[in-house]
């Protein structure tokens, strides 16, 4: 599809929480959970700048919660609401728990 592509996001080892990723005008669709992933839920922050203060990403339209996504290791996760994600710039990804290093892969569409 050329409508796609992809961008590998990395843990650190003793991180639980990604560098900042420029989506580049790409809109989040998925995250490629990789089997070194040990965790058992992602979230997202995310800011207009990428020096910016990174906020938690909201649940839902009408919700106050962050959202919470529940994975675990070798899965693609699917952005189920697309709504929450279209106009970020600037995203975190944020491991309930992760030891050791690990690569996650966004899927993302052009826009």
């Amino acid at each position: 599809m050329t409508d796609m592509r992809f961008k590998d996001v990395s843990i650190a080892d003793g991180q639980t929480t990604s560098a900042a990723v420029d989506l580049g005008g790409g809109q989040l669709c998925g995250i490629y959970i990789p089997a070194g992933f040990d965790g058992t839920s992602l979230a997202i922050s995310a800011c207009p700048t990428v020096d910016g203060t990174f906020l938690s990403l909201q649940a839902a339209l009408s919700a106050s919660t962050a959202l919470s996504i529940t994975t675990t290791a070798s899965r693609y996760v699917p952005i189920e609401n697309l709504a929450l994600v279209a106009a970020l710039k600037f995203i975190k990804l944020i491991a309930g728990t992760q030891t050791g290093a690990v690569t996650l892969t966004l899927a993302l569409r052009n826009v």
